[in-house]
């Protein structure tokens, strides 16, 4: 018997998994996952312990030796919540079609959780089962009418209905029974804002701006429905957490807008003259899930991916289609980086931020001779904004065109075109957008950098 083995035995296996548990939920990882593997030596079929260390395996990202040790605590011991978890896990590895099947397993075992049908509804959404989702999030406020999730996530189900004032409801009974829920606040904001109650939503936002005064959502929220103080962008928080809440539904949700950007994108690039050419350096700004990454393969030697939000760009990944995936804002990756970009793109990556002055300049900085600028943004009318751009109640940035003109040739780009398009729909409205592209002028093609 080893000395660790014995100071098991001396502690007891059961306090020795009690205390793994408590230093795996208070995210020492590293000493939880030593401790877990040492009465795995001492009980190598202890469930608890199988089941907790692919747990902490999935959030050190090594799901698949994860699923390997969760599937086996299931033969040794199955409960509903080991089965919940296995099906949290297989959500975020985008194993849906398991994942509802372990749902179903955790459900034949405890049928009263709310949680777990809270789970069920939240992953029936995401495959578009919407009516059965909306049932799956009843039945779970049936179990617990105090449910935060389930309140919020049938909130979030009105919104996406147009039924606003009743989403709105379901967001304030959420955050009676939790106010310090921070995504019942942000929706509920957004659902004053989607009836017109501007003044509601602000006051929404001041309230959680002076209950938590550093929440980057709150800050961003606050200043886009009063108008002050104008941002020159949104905080990197407020883009990362918009965009890690509903990254395993985005491009569902995006299908549902009849979303454009990509494609208006795609076709400039063709339009550009691109058409033969291959073998380019490609950087896709804000790539989100990677919905440009099919299209911009084709003339890449080497694809890169840049976005603030890890969980876009986990999915981003799953497309297999970049030769690397950046988790990091725009401007800062390109001064960075000492590469020349062939081409660089934007799919509505810059409808958050306002100020477009400093990414133009590191764009021009990082361009080759013969490179290529796209990006898309949404249309300010002329004379609308005080500046040349616009923070609406959304959260999101407007520009003019000759804002966007005047701008890139600033940072020494030329041949700017701002072409207007309709991006997507919302609220069965068009929005109105522009797609521009532009290439260095003499300024910036005499600006040596190194290649990638």
């Amino acid at each position: 018997m080893t000395g660790s083995e014995g100071g098991l035995r001396s502690v007891g296996v059961p306090d020795a998994v009690a205390l793994a548990i408590v230093m795996h939920h208070a995210g020492e990882l590293a000493d939880a996952e030593k401790l877990y593997r040492r009465i795995l030596m001492v009980a190598p079929d202890h469930p608890d312990a199988v089941h907790y260390l692919g747990i902490l395996l999935h959030q050190r990202d090594r799901s698949d030796e994860a699923v390997e040790l969760i599937a086996r605590s299931l033969e040794l011991l199955p409960t509903a919540s080991r089965f919940n978890n296995f099906g949290n896990v297989l959500v975020e590895r985008g194993d849906l079609e398991e994942a509802a099947a372990a749902y179903r397993r955790s459900l034949e075992l405890d049928p009263d959780r709310a949680d777990i049908h809270n789970n069920v509804g939240a992953l029936l959404n995401t495959l578009g089962r919407h009516e059965e989702a909306r049932r799956a999030f009843e039945q779970a406020l049936a179990h617990d009418p105090s449910h935060v999730g389930a309140l919020a996530n049938l909130g979030g189900w009105h919104a996406r209905a147009g039924r606003h004032g009743v989403a709105a409801s379901f967001f304030m009974r959420s955050l009676e029974a939790d106010p310090a829920d921070a995504e019942s606040r942000h929706r509920l904001g957004l659902a004053f804002h989607a009836m017109g109650e501007l003044a509601s939503a602000a006051a929404v936002y001041e309230q959680w701006l002076r209950d938590v005064p550093d929440d980057p959502v709150a800050r961003h929220m606050a200043a886009a429905t009063t108008g002050s103080p104008l941002p020159a962008r949104a905080p990197d928080g407020y883009v990362a957490r918009t965009f890690d809440a509903f990254a395993a539904s985005f491009d569902a949700k995006l299908a549902r807008l009849a979303y454009r950007a990509p494609a208006l994108v795609a076709a400039a690039v063709k339009h550009a003259g691109l058409g033969q050419r291959s073998g380019l350096q490609v950087v896709d700004l804000g790539c989100g899930t990677g919905l440009c990454g099919p299209w911009l393969r084709v003339y890449a030697g080497r694809l890169v991916g840049v976005d603030l939000s890890a969980r876009m760009l986990d999915a981003a990944r799953a497309r297999g289609c970049y030769d690397a995936l950046h988790h990091g804002e725009a401007t800062a990756f390109l001064r960075e980086q000492a590469v020349t970009w062939d081409l660089i793109v934007a799919a509505d990556t810059f409808c958050y931020c306002g100020d477009l002055g400093p990414v133009a300049a590191a764009i021009a900085a990082t361009m080759a001779p013969t490179g290529l600028l796209i990006f898309s943004v949404e249309a300010a009318r002329a004379g609308d904004t005080t500046c040349g751009y616009r923070l609406h109640p959304s959260g999101r940035y407007s520009h003019e065109a000759a804002y966007l003109r005047q701008t890139l040739a600033d940072a020494g780009l030329a041949d700017v075109a701002v072409e207007p398009a309709v991006l997507r729909q919302e609220n069965d409205q068009p929005v109105s957008g522009y797609v521009v592209t532009a290439r260095p002028g003499p300024a910036s093609r005499s600006q040596p950098t190194e290649r990638g």
